[in-house]
């Protein structure tokens, strides 16, 4: 497969400590090798951000902001510390098939003479 670019996916979350390790721990585990992993904790008054920094993986940067920026904001936020070449945004509480992005991704690969209308499925 060739690697047309960095993929970032953008997780924002708030109080949702168990649901976002299981996001980000499925964002991680995707067979695209070329990769970020993005969380901004929208200022959680729970045990969010300890879970989150348990995980160790050099992939994931995590943002943790002092004050609620909010649902228009905390987004805007995550996106604009993107390195990535394409981005994808993920609830909390989604789970990624491991090969989702693979699979999105390799649709750039393909000449635009053979795209066409088609079901693809990601998971």
């Amino acid at each position: 497969m060739t690697v047309p670019g960095k993929v970032s996916i953008l997780i924002c979350t708030l109080n949702r400590g168990e649901l976002s390790v299981r996001a980000v721990r499925s964002a991680l585990a995707q067979t695209y090798p070329n990769l970020e992993v993005l969380v901004s904790d929208d200022a959680s008054t729970d045990d969010t951000l300890e879970r989150l920094r348990q995980i160790d993986d050099p992939r994931l940067r995590l943002f943790s902001q002092e004050t609620r920026l909010g649902i228009i904001q905390n987004p805007d936020f995550a996106l604009r510390q993107a390195t990535g070449e394409f981005y994808i945004g993920m609830g909390d509480d989604d789970v990624l098939m491991p090969t989702a992005i693979e699979k999105m991704m390799a649709e750039f690969n393909r000449p635009p003479y053979t795209r066409g209308v088609r079901s693809v499925e990601f998971g």
